[in-house]
C-alpha cells in the first residue's frame, strides 16, 4: 500500500521518523490502513536505541555497537499513529540485506521479542518479511480499474467411506475481502481439488502455487465484460491439526506413539 504527502511517498516497509509524546522516535511501517472516517492511519514497528532497551539485554558489546550505529528492532505490539505524526523518511540498513554498510549508518541485526514475560533476542534475518520485501509489482494501467484480493486455503481431511477410513484432502479456498456474513454461505467456497489417500499435498499445491505467483504481481483478466488489473495474494492458510503439522513439517506420530507407550503401561499394571 502507498501513502502520499505533498512531496513523499510512502510504502509498507519503509523506515520513517515520527513524534510521539513530545519525543522523535523511530520506526518502521507494517501496514497503511483507513479508518471508518477515510483518515489514513499507519502501524508502526518499533525501533529502540540503546538506553531504550530491557535491562536483561544491555551490555558492553551492544552499547558499543551502538555508538556505531546499530538500533534495535522491536516485535508487538504494533502502535497506530496519524499521518500528521510524520516527520519523514530515515534510511536504516538490514544487514542481512546490505553487504556493504556505510561507517556511522544506521542498522539492524538483532530483534527483540518478549516471550513467557522476558526480554528476548534473535537475529534480524529472521525478521518478518513483508511482501513488499519479496515481490515486484508491476505499474497497473491507468486506464484499467484495479481489484486486489486477499485469498484464504484451508485444507482438511475426511473419510470417505463408512466403516473404512481412507482419508481425502480437501483444499478450500475463500476470498477474505468478503464480509463475514458472506464468507460464512456455502456458495462462497471454493474448491480448486481433493488430494486422494496417498498424494503429496506439496505436489498438489504446486500448480496453485505457481499461479499464485503470477497473481501477486498483478495480471489482466476480463470481468464482467471489462478489462481489469488483478492483484492477489495467499494471506492465511488454516488446517486442523494433523494436516497444520503436515504443512509446517511436524511428525505427527510422535504424539500417537506417546499416547500408544502410555496406554500399554497403563495397561500392564493392570
Amino acid at each position: 500500500m502507498y501513502y502520499f504527502n505533498i512531496t513523499v511517498i510512502y510504502r509498507s516497509g519503509d523506515f520513517i521518523c515520527y513524534h510521539d509524546d513530545g519525543h522523535q522516535k523511530l520506526g518502521r511501517l507494517r501496514a497503511i490502513l483507513k479508518n471508518d472516517d477515510g483518515d489514513y492511519q499507519l502501524r508502526i514497528q518499533k525501533i529502540l536505541n540503546y538506553n531504550d532497551l530491557p535491562e536483561n539485554l544491555k551490555g558492553s558489546s551492544r552499547q558499543c555497537r551502538s555508538l556505531a550505529g546499530e538500533v534495535w528492532l522491536q516485535d508487538e505490539p504494533f502502535p497506530i499513529i496519524m499521518t500528521s505524526q510524520i516527520l519523514g523518511k530515515v534510511t536504516i540498513m538490514m544487514t542481512f540485506q546490505h553487504q556493504n554498510i556505510p561507517e556511522n549508518s544506521l542498522r539492524i541485526t538483532e530483534i527483540i521479542y518478549k516471550c513467557n514475560d522476558r526480554w528476548h533476542i534473535r537475529d534480524a534475518k529472521h525478521s518478518y518479511k513483508h511482501p513488499s520485501d519479496y515481490i515486484s509489482i508491476s505499474n497497473p494501467p491507468t486506464f484499467m480499474p484495479v481489484y486486489k484480493l486477499f485469498l484464504d486455503l484451508y485444507y482438511d481431511d475426511f473419510g470417505t467411506f463408512r466403516n473404512v477410513y481412507h482419508s481425502l484432502g480437501g483444499i478450500y479456498v475463500q476470498f477474505g475481502n468478503m464480509p463475514i456474513h458472506q464468507r460464512k454461505l456455502i456458495k462462497n467456497h471454493f474448491v480448486p481439488g481433493f488430494i486422494p489417500f496417498g498424494g503429496s499435498f506439496d505436489e498438489f499445491m504446486l500448480p496453485f502455487v505457481l499461479e499464485m505467483n503470477e497473481l501477486e504481481k498483478g495480471k489482466v483478466m476480463t470481468i464482467q465484460g471489462q478489462n481489469a488489473w488483478v492483484i492477489a495474494g495467499l494471506g492465511v492458510a488454516t488446517a486442523d491439526l494433523p494436516q497444520g503439522n503436515d504443512m509446517a513439517g511436524v511428525l505427527r506420530y510422535v504424539f500417537l506413539n506417546l499416547i500408544n507407550n502410555f496406554n500399554n503401561k497403563l495397561y500392564n499394571n493392570y
